[in-house]
């Protein structure tokens, strides 16, 4: 279409010297040529804000021929029509456009959709795939995230991605060999992979290899020393192994790292509620649920802490949030 529009603007130029007409119109071309896909700048093939520039090419263009066709010799011709006729293109140029603006914009009703249409538009971009699945994963919807995960990586074997999604997905059905299989490919293909070290380092906690999981943590942070999430995950395999000083430190440097990390509250203060420790502990839970009121396990770990101080009235209360969130 390009092609055929650029012949077409170029004979107007040669037979009636319209300069203006293949100005603009290369113009177009011009701006398109970087984001056309010859190039490619990140993953993406195509995205909507590539026509932003490019798109004031054709519009140019729309108005250059509004005015070239009810220029005053047209109008005379027209005659009394004018009016009728020029109202019937606006509404209709307003109708197309409302059509199609709504119609796009039910393309970002959810992830579900936006990755969907993507698939559909192009079934070979992989990370679209990848992108779905993790959204189906956190839908609870395992079977299909699998399904997108295999998909990405029957596009994209290189694509280290999917593999640690898939991972993730062996991981929570409790099929730790093939979750840590799925990280070691994730981490050979990207080794500065942080969230594939952190998540086979959770793997091996589960599996008794306490040793491992603290090496692939180390390797997690000497990656990217303020990843929150890795020293949460650091704190977990410290208090599963016996080691709960340990696990408390983690917990407090996930926190100082980012304050409103709930979960680190929420398990800092289980460990505080085991040892003893029940107003540290009632301080982290209640800041936990004050940074996620419907965060259900601070709610259960609150009320264990309030029978412990005696307030069986708000202990009653957090178990009935407990249910009901």
């Amino acid at each position: 279409m390009i092609v055929g529009i650029t012949f077409v603007s170029f004979i107007v130029y040669v037979q009636r010297k319209q300069k203006l007409w293949l100005a603009v119109w290369l113009f177009y071309v011009v701006l398109l040529l970087p984001v056309v896909g010859l190039i490619q700048a990140g993953q993406q093939a195509m995205a909507d804000r590539y026509t932003y520039l490019p798109s004031i090419g054709p519009f140019l263009l729309l108005g250059m021929t509004v005015a070239w066709v009810f220029n005053q010799e047209t109008l005379k011709i027209l005659g009394a029509s004018k009016n009728l006729l020029l109202g019937l293109a606006l509404c209709s140029a307003l109708v197309l456009l409302v059509f199609l603006t709504i119609r796009q914009i039910g393309v970002w009703k959810d992830s579900i959709t936006l990755w969907s249409y993507v698939v559909r538009e192009d079934p070979s971009v992989s990370f679209a795939y990848n992108n779905r699945g993790i959204t189906y994963d956190e839908m609870g919807l395992y079977d299909k995230a699998m399904e997108d995960y295999n998909m990405a990586i029957s596009i994209q074997s290189d694509f280290f991605r999917p593999y640690n999604g898939r991972g993730v997905l062996y991981l929570e059905r409790g099929l730790l060999d093939e979750a840590i299989s799925s990280f070691n490919e994730a981490i050979r293909l990207n080794p500065k992979f942080e969230e594939g070290y952190m998540n086979r380092g959770i793997a091996y906690d589960r599996k008794g290899l306490f040793d491992k999981a603290m090496l692939d943590f180390d390797r997690a942070l000497a990656i990217n020393p303020t990843s929150y999430q890795v020293y949460i995950n650091r704190g977990v395999a410290c208090e599963r192994n016996g080691l709960p000083e340990q696990a408390i430190e983690n917990y407090t440097r996930a926190i100082k790292i980012n304050p409103d990390a709930e979960k680190a509250y929420n398990n800092r203060g289980f460990v505080y509620y085991k040892k003893g420790l029940y107003r540290e502990a009632l301080a982290d839970l209640s800041e936990a649920i004050f940074l996620n009121n419907s965060f259900k396990e601070a709610y259960y770990n609150r009320a264990l802490v309030y029978f412990r101080l005696g307030y069986a009235d708000r202990a009653n209360n957090d178990f009935e949030n407990y249910r009901t969130r």
